[in-house]
């Protein structure tokens, strides 16, 4: 068992800002949990896969993810098991992966607990609304200023669907707000328009390249109109970039 006084004394070896780790990935086979970081990268979320199934909670404690999304089933532990020790030291939403063929002492457990859970396998088009759900809850429990993220003084909030900048506000609709947030999550790389499709099309948006075009430049007069120029830049009709 993880005391308060060991988790204040671990380190965790990975060059990576804690308060930007969306989703913690855990699961016994490793290929699959790729798979997966992989898809939710596609959507912006940051994701860390386990590297130690020996250390999960110490590796969640350390890194403070918003989202925990573990496997039932692993070696050593039950993944309750581990969240029910990592509840002690953070209060963090999490998404259970059961295998196809489950235990339904499991399953009536992680309902009369009101826990979520998704059965293997799966498909992004799945993982996705479940993940966005878990995330409004993350941010629920961070309190009433939500989530933001920051680029170059320009906050976007998740919780809101707003951008600010210098105290000037901007309203940006389920599309626009889609868009920029998987840029914003990307910085310094340039997001193709498969990309911004593929990312829209999970959650029912028949989207094409002049689509995104139209949404991107509303994007930008709202920018304009809260004093942010040139954030977001077209690259050679590749995609869009924002440098941060």
């Amino acid at each position: 068992m993880v005391n308060s006084i060991v988790v204040n004394q671990l380190r965790v070896s990975r060059n990576i800002e804690e308060s930007f780790i969306d989703v913690f990935i855990v699961d016994y086979d490793y290929i699959f949990a790729t798979k997966i970081r992989d898809d939710l990268e596609v959507f912006g979320y940051t994701s860390v896969i386990a590297e130690n199934l020996l250390s999960i909670t110490e590796e969640v404690v350390n890194l403070k993810p918003k989202v925990l999304l573990i496997s039932m089933e692993l070696p050593y532990k039950s993944g309750l098991e581990y969240y029910e020790e990592i509840s002690k030291f953070l209060n963090i939403p999490v998404v259970f992966m059961l295998p196809e063929k489950n235990d339904l002492n499991d399953v009536l457990y992680l309902n009369s607990k009101g826990y979520c859970y998704i059965l293997k396998p799966f498909s992004v088009k799945y993982l996705i609304p479940v993940m966005n759900k878990a995330i409004k809850k993350s941010v629920k429990n961070i309190g009433e200023t939500g989530y933001i993220m920051v680029i170059k003084d320009v906050v976007l909030n998740i919780s809101t669907n707003t951008v600010m900048h210098n105290d000037n506000i901007a309203e940006l609709n389920k599309d626009e707000f889609r868009i920029l947030y998987l840029l914003m999550s990307r910085k310094n790389s340039v997001v193709g328009y498969d990309d911004i499709i593929y990312a829209m099309s999970v959650t029912g948006i028949d989207a094409d390249n002049a689509y995104i075009d139209i949404c991107i430049k509303s994007i930008l007069n709202k920018l304009k109109r809260i004093g942010v120029k040139n954030f977001v830049l077209q690259v050679n009709g590749e995609g869009y970039i924002i440098y941060g």
